[in-house]
């Protein structure tokens, strides 16, 4: 039994890269970014930086299940988010963000 149902109409209309698109779209919401990403990355830089055991879903979860939820209503994609994204689109979500900031963090990025 999968965790997430995606209506299979709506998933032939979206003709982008909805993981690349919503990724997109929380890192440059003015306020999405403020209030979710900013906070939740400077809270995982710091955490990195200290060499402190962590759990990374903890801290990135609940931004990209916001995030995804925020992007779905925006553009009106569907009347819940789940007719949208799965779990495999959330995992993705959570492997590309986790990859790209874990080295923007590298570089000294969420001072």
């Amino acid at each position: 039994m999968k965790l997430f149902e995606v209506d299979q109409e709506l998933s032939k209309k979206i003709n982008f890269d909805l993981v690349e698109d919503a990724m997109i779209w929380m890192r440059n919401e003015p306020m999405f970014y403020r209030r979710v990403y900013y906070p939740a990355m400077t809270e995982f830089a710091d955490k990195l930086r200290s060499g402190q055991e962590f759990n990374v879903k903890e801290i990135l979860m609940p931004v990209i299940n916001k995030g995804i939820t925020a992007y779905t209503s925006k553009y009106k994609l569907a009347p819940q988010t789940d007719d949208v994204f799965t779990e495999e689109h959330r995992n993705e979500l959570f492997d590309k963000i986790y990859k790209e900031e874990a080295e923007q963090i590298q570089k000294g990025e969420y001072q």
